[in-house]
């Protein structure tokens, strides 16, 4: 291996980790997201993500028992569910505006509201 070698391989290196660290900081930094939570058709709770490491537990009521959501920064997870099959506990944190966790049997549906100024997909 020659110094020319070395040379090409540690810049590659790090452009790769600019790129990486850069898009990051691209894509970091939602301002104004929102959780909506509906059981059945009404909104029963609507709450803005939480600073980074705050974290709170709500408890909702559907025709099957109590599910838990937790919100943690600005992500949101369903952590508990009466449901027989918990695949909505399953799917695990979202925090993207669009993106949904639906229980069917116990009737709850957690969304992601706000405006998004991030990519929907990158390529390479």
């Amino acid at each position: 291996m020659t110094r020319y070698d070395k040379i090409l391989i540690g810049s590659l290196l790090l452009f790769g980790l600019v790129a990486l660290f850069g898009l990051r900081l691209l894509t970091a930094g939602r301002q104004g997201g929102y959780v909506e939570i509906r059981r059945g058709n009404e909104v029963v709770e609507r709450k803005p993500f939480l600073p980074v490491g705050e974290k709170e537990i709500l408890v909702i009521e559907g025709p099957l028992g109590e599910s838990r959501v937790e919100i943690v920064g600005d992500k949101v997870r369903m952590l508990d569910s009466p449901c027989p099959d918990k695949t909505c506990v399953r799917m695990g944190c979202i925090g993207t505006p669009g993106q949904s966790v639906v229980c069917i049997p116990n009737q709850i549906v957690i969304t992601v509201t706000g405006e998004t100024d991030g990519f929907d997909a990158v390529t390479y």
